[in-house]
């Protein structure tokens, strides 16, 4: 979604007649329309003349044309409004939707492009040509590499493309690569529904995937009842997501140093079973996601947050994997009455001893420290390396959990933590991927080869706070809003 700010001439779909003349700009703070005069217009007072007070007001649809000749629609714009003329106005939306002038907020089609979905999928290439021939054949076909259908009957392509410009002196054509959604019409979701329900679990996937940030570098949607032949509408929004940087290319995803689990090339499970069991998986977990992607996101929240969300991911995958619960429901009961027997014939006071079996009914939850134990022993070899360089791994993951939830509780320092949740990542990636149908066995032979892994097992060991270049984001410390990277860089920030 490139930033843009261009002039034109805007109005309220209720009065196509008034037609007000400003500028509408997407930047990093979001989509602004400032406008030359009021957009609802003057007030007519009992007297004849016009005017009152300007109140704040919300406007679902405002329609526009550009200078260039495009349509627009801003959609949920809020803004102060005056009643009465040559007055200037300034108002906010939350989508703007390029290429066409719409009423209704209900959508049947999206397509995405992710900065690192070419590098991911690695489709073919698009020129051809022989050795020593100076003739090229580009083929600018727009081609569908793979689909696959959800529960619903939603289908989900993985296209590749061309685009660019050309005339009679010069060509310049970039390949593309493009996720598209298709619901049915009778289902057809809003603007927010395709973002949470189609957009937003597909950058999850390719976090999950690769283990590093994923942008959304371009946004398009077809309106319900549109032909499938008209134009796309492009969508500009507000997101929360890493800065603008460097397209991944294929090298990076696939070097030695690349944090990479999963691409569309080396899947063992085919595209057509990958994404609806990906779907489905995060319908069933979606906190485990959500906590677990939330810092790739937000890379800028300070180490204590990310660690508590990597924690809280690991928790819900293990609670949900392996359940919380220690005993069955009859085990526990025996064990209670055993002990509540053993308490009545020591003779123990009425009420110590209601108070006493009160407690232990409801004290049958794995420790957090049994959780984190049984999450990273059941991934293979990639738990035996991590055990192996921190024997007392999930003893001190359950500590630093206790030490970012509760201030003041003792833990390990933002070096340790920061390792501790690294391991964490690792463990319930592969879990996560092993759901999924990739035998955990492929994964753990594959991890433990890695060099940003074996950066982790390093960590662990020696507590070495300068992780390989390009191998782990920046941590901050908890009360100092600088990224750090070295030891020494930490322990200034301690000393101020």
């Amino acid at each position: 979604m490139e930033f843009f700010a261009q002039e034109g001439g805007f109005w309220l779909p209720r009065r196509p007649e008034r037609v007000v003349h400003g500028s509408v700009a997407y930047q990093e703070d979001g989509i602004t329309l400032d406008l030359a005069s009021s957009l609802r217009g003057p007030n007519s007072l009992p007297s004849g003349g016009t005017g009152g007070s300007p109140v704040f007001a919300a406007e679902p649809v405002i329609h526009g044309y550009l200078r260039d000749g495009r349509e627009v629609t801003l959609y949920q714009a809020r803004g102060l409004s005056w009643p009465v003329e040559n007055v200037q106005e300034t108002w906010r939306a939350d989508f703007l939707f390029n290429g066409g002038l719409i009423r209704a907020n209900r959508f049947v089609h999206v397509q995405v492009v992710f900065d690192v979905l070419m590098s991911w999928t690695q489709p073919p290439g698009i020129a051809t040509g022989e050795i020593g021939h100076n003739d090229v054949a580009i083929d600018a076909r727009r081609v569908t590499l793979d689909q696959a259908a959800l529960g619903d009957k939603t289908k989900v392509r993985l296209c590749t493309g061309v685009d660019g410009r050309w005339d009679h002196a010069s060509v310049h054509l970039d390949q593309w690569c493009a996720l598209e959604v298709t619901g049915l019409a009778r289902k057809a979701k809003t603007i927010m529904s395709v973002l949470n329900d189609w957009v937003r679990p597909l950058q999850d996937l390719l976090v999950v995937s690769l283990g590093r940030p994923v942008r959304i570098d371009h946004l398009a949607v077809r309106p319900r009842g549109q032909s499938a032949r008209a134009p796309l509408l492009e969508v500009s929004c507000q997101l929360v997501q890493p800065r603008i940087a460097t397209p991944a290319r294929a090298i990076d995803v696939e070097s030695y140093t690349a944090p990479t689990l999963l691409t569309y090339r080396n899947s063992p499970v085919p595209f057509a079973r990958l994404i609806p069991a990906w779907f489905a998986f995060q319908e069933r977990f979606p906190d485990v996601i959500t906590d677990l992607c939330g810092p790739y996101y937000a890379p800028f929240i300070y180490s204590g947050h990310r660690y508590a969300s990597t924690f809280q991911s690991a928790e819900a995958l293990a609670h949900g994997l392996f359940g919380a619960k220690q005993k069955t429901r009859w085990e526990h009961r025996a064990r209670v009455d055993a002990v509540a027997k053993a308490l009545a014939a020591a003779e123990l006071d009425s009420d110590n001893l209601d108070w006493a079996t009160k407690v232990l009914q409801s004290r049958n939850d794995k420790p957090l420290r049994e959780l984190m134990e049984e999450l990273i022993t059941k991934t293979g070899g990639i738990g035996a390396q991590l055990i192996r360089a921190a024997p007392r791994l999930a003893s001190e993951a359950a500590t630093a959990r206790a030490g970012v939830s509760h201030p003041g509780a003792a833990g390990p320092g933002a070096i340790r933590r920061y390792w501790l949740g690294e391991a964490l990542v690792w463990a319930v990636r592969a879990h996560v991927l092993a759901q999924l149908g990739i035998p955990m066995k492929i994964l753990s032979k594959q991890v433990i080869q890695m060099a940003s892994f074996k950066d982790v097992l390093t960590g662990l060991r020696t507590g070495d706070p300068s992780p390989r270049a390009g191998s782990a984001p920046s941590y901050r410390h908890a009360n100092c809003p600088v990224n750090h990277r070295t030891q020494a860089a930490t322990a200034r920030c301690r000393n101020r």
